[in-house]
């Protein structure tokens, strides 16, 4: 995929992250925003690292993480937790590609 300078595009990231299940006491790796990442819990519970400090999110909650912005998910509670991530790129001042190995989360 190639996005010249201004275009964006909505993508779901990858699969791991599209409502399946993370289990209790992992965590996923740590993520630079690349776009703006829209994270939706959609069972259990989840607790969001940022610089900044940390957030608990139940099954429902919605933030949205800023491109530019080092975040990480973490499952502390007993039980599996389902989230879904979608990114929203924004302009861009030169062409960025993806290749079928690589995904933008």
């Amino acid at each position: 995929m190639v996005l010249d300078p201004g275009e964006g595009v909505r993508v779901t990231a990858a699969a791991a992250l599209a409502g399946e299940l993370v289990e209790a006491g992992s965590t996923l790796p740590l993520v630079m925003a690349l776009g703006d990442h829209r994270i939706e819990v959609l069972d259990g519970e989840l607790t969001l690292m940022l610089p900044g400090g940390s957030e608990v999110l139940p099954a429902g909650a919605r933030r949205m993480v800023p491109t530019g912005t080092a975040f990480q998910l973490v499952n502390r509670s007993a039980h599996a937790a389902r989230v879904v991530v979608t990114v929203q790129l924004q302009r861009m001042d030169a062409p960025m590609r993806f290749s079928a190995k690589q995904h933008p989360v």
